[in-house]
This record gives C-alpha cells, structure tokens and sequence, in this order.
C-alpha cells in the first residue's frame, strides 16, 4: 500500500514539475515576444549589441523602480516590441509646478494621441507604433 502511494505522489510531482519547467523553457527561448517580469526576477537587464538594455522594470521592493532604455510594451495591432525610454518620456516638456500640469495637460488633449515607433530589441528596427496616453 506504501509503495502505490509513493509511485502515484512520484508521479504526480513528475508530471508537475515537467509541466513547470515545460512553460519556463518556452517562455524564455522565445526571445521576439515582451519579456515578462522576469528582469525584477533577475535584478538586472538584458542588453542589446549596441549596450541598450531592454525589458519590462525592475522593481526593486521599496516603492523603486528601475526602467530600461528600450521598454516592453503592446502597440497597435497587438506589435509586441519595445519603445525608447526618451520616446516615452519626453523631458523637455514635463511639468514642474500644478500650474504647469493643468497648461500641459490641455494641450495634450488639444493635439490628440501622440505615436512613438515600436522597436524590436535591436532599438532600430521599426515593428509598428505606440499610442501614448
């Protein structure tokens, strides 16, 4: 009676583990698809051959996070690929004062959606395009 309980756990933990790392190998082998949060996993970033590093962030626990120069996101038509960081965050024009928010906020809404190119993770090779909100 032992040996028929080992023999059914043993092959339950088998085919639990072959499951989990049957979607871990095809998760990270897929290397064209959005990362998931694998680099807070990780605690750092992949790089690209020209030293950009790309994915999705790092959270680092305390209410930090950390974004890499290419991120992870979903453009129209569902394009999975990344956008600059300087694309995404415009600083010239971020606000310092309410005063300043409430004046960019209009004109924002006056101009309409702004588009930036989705990129693979190369940073160069253009895939589609971002609707920033």
């Amino acid at each position: 009676m032992k040996l028929k309980t080992f023999v059914k756990t043993l092959f339950v933990l088998t085919i639990l583990l072959g499951c989990g790392l049957g979607t871990f190998i095809f998760a990270s082998s897929n290397n064209n698809n959005v990362h998931e949060t694998l680099d807070s996993l990780r605690g750092y970033f992949l790089k690209n051959d020209d030293g950009q590093t790309y994915g999705t962030h790092i959270d680092h626990g305390n209410g930090e996070f950390e974004e890499p120069d290419l991120i992870a996101v979903v453009g129209e038509d569902n394009v999975e690929g990344y956008v600059k960081k300087s694309d995404l965050y415009n600083d010239l024009e971020t606000p310092s004062t309410p005063e300043e928010a409430i004046e960019y906020t209009k004109k924002k809404e006056e101009q309409g959606p702004r588009f930036i190119p989705v990129y693979t993770n190369d940073g160069k090779t253009i895939i589609g395009k971002y609707m920033v909100n």
